[in-house]
């Protein structure tokens, strides 16, 4: 019997495969042409269910009446009762294209759209929004009349198929083909018909297209018991992902070996859906190891312990997961053991790293076993894990260019340094030193303090020696602190700006250190003189550079006696211009020391320089506490703004190493610039929030924008000057009091991870980061001097169009911002799971300022619906946390996604109380859920003189009468 007459209907498909980033191949068409609606109508009818054979059909030689079945084995006329069968899943999108020939196409232009009635389904190729005709592939129920001798369809007689089904028949004519194929099954026979329009082919290769198609569409309707999962444990965790995993923890480790040794205890493949003792081990040492072990469905009984151990539920890894967490093994160590279940196939993952807490390891279990379902699954295309790769920030400035080369092996660290040294002092060309021509940060500041720790520890003399050289031209030497200059006090107002007004330390009376804001007529929050600084005294009119003589240079008048500006007398043989760039240092000098205060202020001097290659940089401050700041040839091209906001941030340097000394003087200087650098662009900000350049605001700050936007995905406590705006937020919400008390905060030491920590135990740390992460992603950070920071941020961009598993660990203090689109008319099942203190935020629209949307809201971990483009932003000020997103399906009705729970029967026939659902399916169909299906006849539907020729159905299930 043919299928009632359907409504057409447009739907959409997930794909079947792909890489990390799964795209619908579909083009979503809107019908709203009455005319088409009743044309697809009509082809429906037609095509999917309505063809059968003509009228005229020979009878005079049917094969004698076969005997009428056992009542026994009677099914009601519609057929055997079998779970709903969509048509429009027995093929998948790639099994289309290839047989429409789209592959040669691009990707973008093998539109397909899908028309669906009763069991069947038809699928047409769309051109420019137009349905292409005469190209078409069709899959529906089949008929016994198509085997009748002499059967005829649409005048066209029938032919012999063979090598696929019972039975097979052809009906072929120009242009087009149908193929009519019968299958004995537990459940009754199926009957398929499935038909290719393609007027390029001949028949005969039109035929063994639709073989193939009709093979996979009945391997695609399920029936029967399911056979046995098979799988290689040691290729659910390949060696690569397990040396990746286990080698950072074999360092200091007795016997551990420089490679991942695998023991096998079963001849793989083993069956996976029964218990079993199989297990793979990948090792390190004895106690540093992962191992694949099968499972059974008694790992998902409730209370169940491993080894005493009762394992607690984890959500979206499979089906089912359950974590045992601390099981004790021989040895006196602990394990953690992930139990998975997929379908019918069970497996664990064990870990054993000793090094790493077990509450910990679970985020490391969740993506090996995430990578073992892609693997048992064949279909890699279901998993999306972040990958972070470093991004090149070479053009960032000279120490990242220097780091970048050294790291590529085009240098060592010491001829790095000697090649950049050379450079300022022009004796090598910027082809030779610099990867990138242009630089987004031209500042010397860091090349000099790297040299200078490098003649303390570097390994190679040769290279320590030309240091040491170039040095000489460059710096402050310590036997100089008598000949610095200037006299007499400044006329500005002094201590009315940052770094005066810090926090007072106060001793409680068990003597623990506490930041406590002062009474308000204590005069501001003056840092405490207790006696650990001494003004300096700066008493000479000679510049403190070797190699220059006084008389090259006269002395500004700062009209303060321990700051001084020298500038060379014959300056214009260098292109300085006395009225134009003395004028702008000294308004520089006087606008900066408004803001810092000169207090705790070493003596600071500023020399114009006849160099090249950098634009300024600042000298490390010598023991005489005098601090100087080159301004070399390239300043020249700055305009005013750019040249006083550079000099502002030159002294922020000096101002920062006198008031943080302990920060900045144990700390190495790559361990400490992401802050120092960062804290020194957020205080030039603040003397210049909205300079002008040629009528227009010229932030020299924005430059780092793109920078920070490269290293988001990095921890904050690894990047460097595009911190500033970390400090500019930290500035709106709690003022300069509390920029202060996070750098007082860290600790004095060179590793950036206690730096982390020291972050991360800050109290409302995590909740204030994730807020500030919000502020990029939607482009509405406040600008000292007004307005928001012009900022793009990155995303990871996901087009959802089908099933898929995102699994993350985001960096602490890194950023990871997922853009998902999903198509117009569809909704996503979506549902996630986090880890230690994550916090995950979404909103609708596009990173970016005007990306649209709504405010932002928390993403719930239980599934929901979403639909159109949204923002995805995780956070965490934690390492060894995880956070996993699963697409379930995705639909075109929302309430789709709201799964129906089978109607109990009984209490007797479910589960006992406190135990897990059944998992594996019932061995019989409610009603309610399963029907007749068109695709299938049971004995003595199919016509005598079919059944003359078909296998005796064996033991057939019977199920709507059970």
């Amino acid at each position: 019997m043919g299928p009632e007459e359907p409504t057409p209907e447009s739907q959409e498909t997930p794909p079947t495969g792909g890489n990390q980033t799964p795209l619908s191949k579909r083009m979503l068409v809107i019908l709203g042409i009455v005319g088409l609606v009743a044309l697809v109508s009509a082809l429906i009818v037609a095509n999917v269910g309505g063809e059968g054979p003509a009228a005229e059909a020979p009878t005079a030689t049917q094969p004698p009446t076969a005997e009428a079945p056992d009542s026994s084995e009677a099914v009601s006329e519609a057929g055997p009762q079998v779970p709903p069968i969509t048509g429009c899943s027995l093929l998948t999108d790639d099994d289309v294209e290839e047989a429409m020939g789209l592959l040669s196409l691009p990707w973008a232009e093998r539109g397909l759209i899908l028309f669906e009635g009763g069991e069947g389904c038809v699928w047409q190729h769309v051109a420019d929004g137009e349905i292409v005709e005469g190209l078409s592939v069709k899959v529906a129920p089949g008929t016994p009349d198509d085997f009748q001798p002499g059967a005829l369809l649409n005048g066209v007689e029938s032919v012999p198929a063979s090598e696929i089904g019972e039975e097979a028949v052809w009906f072929g004519r120009e242009g087009e083909g149908v193929l009519s194929v019968v299958q004995g099954t537990p459940l009754g026979y199926l009957f398929v018909r499935v038909t290719l329009n393609r007027s390029d082919l001949d028949d005969s290769t039109r035929l063994e297209i639709v073989k193939g198609l009709a093979a996979t569409a009945i391997e695609r309707i399920q029936f029967g018991p399911a056979p046995p999962v098979e799988a290689d444990l040691c290729q659910l965790v390949t060696d690569d992902d397990a040396e990746q995993l286990l080698a950072p923890h074999r360092e200091g480790r007795p016997f551990a070996r420089d490679e991942v040794v695998t023991i096998d205890n079963f001849s793989a493949p083993v069956d996976i859906s029964q218990p079993g003792d199989f297990s793979c081990n990948k090792l390190i040492t004895a106690e540093i190891y992962v191992a694949v072990e099968s499972g059974s469905a008694a790992d998902f009984e409730a209370g169940i312990d491993i080894g005493g151990v009762v394992g607690e539920p984890v959500s979206v890894v499979g089906e089912e997961a359950v974590w045992f967490e601390g099981v004790p093994v021989t040895g006196a160590f602990e394990t953690g053991i992930l139990a998975v279940r997929t379908g019918e196939a069970y497996f664990r993952i064990v870990l054993s790293l000793p090094d790493v807490e077990l509450g910990d390891q679970l985020g490391i279990a969740k993506r090996l076993a995430i990578n073992a379902l892609a693997t048992l699954s064949g279909d890699e295309g279901e998993l999306i894990v972040i990958e972070r790769a470093e991004p090149d920030l070479s053009k960032m400035g000279f120490v990242d260019n220097l780091l970048t080369k050294e790291q590529s092996e085009e240098w060592t660290l010491g001829e790095g340094l000697v090649a950049t040294l050379r450079f300022f002092v022009d004796e090598v060309d910027a082809s030779q030193v610099l990867r990138d021509p242009e630089l987004v940060n031209y500042s010397g500041t860091g090349i000099i303090r790297l040299a200078t720790e490098y003649l303390e520890t570097g390994p190679d003399a040769s290279a320590k020696a030309e240091i040491t050289r170039l040095l000489d031209l460059l710096v402050f030497t310590d036997g100089q602190e008598d000949s610095t200059a200037g006299s007499g006090p400044l006329t500005v107002a002094l201590n009315t700006g940052f770094f005066t007004l810090g926090l007072t330390a106060q001793q409680d009376s068990e003597g623990d250190q506490d930041y406590v804001t002062p009474d308000e007529d204590d005069g501001g929050y003056r840092i405490p003189d207790d006696g650990t600084y001494e003004q300096p005294a700066c008493a000479s009119d000679e510049p403190a550079l070797p190699g220059w003589t006084p008389s090259a240079y006269e002395v500004a008048d700062t009209g303060a006696w321990k700051f001084a500006v020298f500038f060379p007398v014959a300056g214009l043989e260098n292109g300085w211009k006395r009225e134009t760039h003395l004028l702008w240092a000294l308004e520089a000098l006087t606008d900066s020391l408004a803001q810092y205060g000169d207090d705790f202020m070493p003596c600071i001097q500023i020399l114009f320089s006849r160099f090249g290659g950098s634009y300024t940089y600042v000298l490390d401050t010598s023991p005489s506490r005098v601090c100087g700041i080159s301004v070399n040839r390239p300043m020249q091209t700055r305009n005013e703004g750019h040249f006083k906001q550079q000099i502002a941030a030159d002294i922020a340097h000096c101002a920062i190493a006198a008031t943080y000394p302990d920060q900045t003087e144990v700390a190495s200087y790559l361990k400490r610039r992401w802050w120092n650098h960062a804290l020194a662009e957020y205080m030039s900000n603040i003397v210049y929030p909205a300079p002008l350049c040629n009528g227009q605001r010229c932030d020299l700050e924005w430059r780092l924008s793109d920078s920070l936007a490269a290293q988001e995905t990095t921890s904050m406590v690894l990047r460097s000057d595009p911190n500033w705006l970390f400090f500019q937020q930290v500035f709106w919400e709690l003022g300069n009091k509390g920029v202060d008390a996070i750098i007082r905060a860290l600790p004095t030491s060179v590793d950036p991870i206690a730096h982390e920590t020291a972050l991360a135990a800050l109290p409302g740390m995590a909740e204030f980061y994730h807020n500030f992460s919000k502020g990029l992603t939607d482009g509405s950070i406040r600008d000292s001097g007004g307005g928001e920071v012009p900022y793009t941020p990155r995303a990871d961009t996901v087009s959802i169009g089908g099933p898929w598993i995102l699994f993350d660990e985001p960096e602490p203090f890194g950023v990871t911002r997922l853009y998902l689109t999903i198509t117009q008319g569809e909704f996503a099942c979506m549902e996630s799971q986090s880890s230690g203190d994550i916090l995950v935020s979404y909103r609708s629209g596009s990173p970016g300022k005007g990306g649209g949307g709504g405010g932002w809201q928390q993403l719930p971990e239980q599934e929901d619906v979403y639909s159109g483009d949204m923002v995805v932003l995780v956070t965490t000020t934690r390492p060894q946390t995880d956070f996993t997103l699963r697409v379930k399906k995705v639909v075109e009705d929302p309430e789709d996604c709201e799964e129906e729970e089978p109607e109990e029967e009984g209490p007797e026939e479910g589960p006992e109380e406190g135990s897990r659902r059944p998992l594996s399916p019932p061995t019989s169909c409610d009603l309610s859920v399963c029907g007749s299906s068109d695709f299938f006849l049971g004995r003595g539907q199919v016509g005598p003189w079919l059944e003359q020729v078909l296998p005796p159905l064996s033991d057939p299930v019977q199920m709507g009468d059970q």
